[in-house]
């Protein structure tokens, strides 16, 4: 896999759902590398709420721990991941490359864009995957949680839509 670019500015990332909650990370941020967790609001992402997902970074990101995702993320990945530590879970190529870009989130300090491109776990590899890594930050220096939305669509009417925008 290879390292997933910084998100330099909306306009990098296709999806208009994944566009608002970049607008809405950075508009917390500010100057930041990351706003604080405390600052991340359910009530302002209702829109985005059950494609959400929440890691801790552990031990400046040796590990990440799962703090939370949205109803959609949970169902589309069927792992359990609920209090485990991202080094617990199964290893697969699909782990391997969410430690890869989480690990170059944290040492970027710097929101990333992974995809689109076809999903790795093996259960959904029929699916056409974008993502965003937004790091927060408690002390405005290193990364302390990652924060993202992951958008998900079959190949097939992925495929479809790109035909019908050629």
């Amino acid at each position: 896999m290879n390292l997933p670019p910084a998100i330099a500015n909306a306009d990098a990332i296709p999806s208009v759902l994944l566009r608002r909650v970049f607008n809405h990370w950075k508009a917390l941020a500010g100057d930041r590398i990351g706003p604080r967790r405390s600052e991340i609001s359910p009530v302002n992402l209702k829109f985005a709420l059950p494609l959400l997902w929440m890691w801790d970074v552990i031990d400046g990101g040796k590990d990440f721990q799962f703090r939370l995702s949205g109803e959609r993320i949970k169902t589309f990945i069927d792992i359990d991941v609920n209090g485990k530590r991202l080094s617990q879970l199964d290893k697969s190529v699909f782990i391997d490359e969410v430690r890869f870009v989480f690990e170059h989130c944290v040492s970027a300090r710097a929101p990333l864009i992974v995809g689109p491109m076809p999903m790795s776990h093996e259960p959904r590899r029929h699916h056409i995957v974008t993502a965003i890594v937004l790091p927060l930050s408690e002390n405005g220096t290193d990364v302390s949680t990652l924060f993202g939305a992951t958008e998900a669509e079959a190949m097939v009417a992925a495929k479809s839509q790109h035909a019908l925008n050629s």
